[in-house]
């Protein structure tokens, strides 16, 4: 068993360092369904090792269409043939992970794909790389300070005013403070005092 989960474990590391690295730098080719096209990337591995998937993606299909499986991410570059879709725009390109079909690499622009009997050459540049867990950073960092920056204006300009008073009786506030911190040393030495005149007085009853 614990040799199954090293195999494992091995392959996701083989994962690991092209996924955030995969950039579509270009597609070309007949789109058209049926027609075939060259898609092209880059990686900032030297050398990159691993696979991934290449997926026809539309917002009104239920599932991707997988055009390529198992590409060799060192090979820069891959052939493929568009599956029979309705005619029409906004079609992208993924590069997925072969593991998880929700972990996306590398997503193409958008562009349109022409009917079967028809001739359409198209050719796509750069590509917007859409990896969820590097979205949801970035929106978070980026929500955490334009919240700071709103809260310190409105807080501190209207404030300002009375913010000095809190500061001034700042010193009166520590006063009692201080007083309340000595009640305790001094009624626990009153204490002290009694216990030893209790001592004394039962020791003088016991002679």
């Amino acid at each position: 068993m614990s040799t199954v989960f090293f195999k494992i474990w091995a392959i996701l590391l083989l994962a690991i360092p092209f996924v955030s690295a995969l950039d579509i730098i270009e597609l070309k080719g007949n789109a058209v369904s049926g027609g075939q096209m060259t898609v092209t990337w880059r990686t900032s591995n030297s050398d990159p090792t691993g696979a991934f998937s290449i997926v026809l993606f539309h917002d009104s299909f239920h599932d991707q269409f997988a055009v390529a499986t198992n590409v060799d991410a060192s090979g820069l570059s891959k052939d493929f043939v568009i599956p029979i879709v309705p005619a029409g725009d906004n079609y992208f390109i993924q590069f997925i992970d072969i593991f998880n079909v929700n972990d996306v690499f590398s997503t193409s622009n958008s562009f349109s794909i022409g009917a079967e009997s028809a001739t359409q050459s198209v050719t796509v540049h750069e590509s917007s790389i859409k990896t969820s867990s590097t979205t949801s950073a970035s929106l978070t960092s980026s929500s955490s300070s334009t919240g700071s920056a709103p809260s310190a204006p409105s807080g501190g300009s209207p404030s300002s005013p009375t913010s000095a008073p809190p500061s001034a009786s700042s010193p009166s506030a520590s006063a009692p403070a201080a007083t309340g911190a000595a009640l305790p040393t001094h009624s626990a030495s009153l204490t002290g005092a009694l216990a030893v005149a209790l001592g004394v007085a039962l020791g003088a009853f016991a002679l």
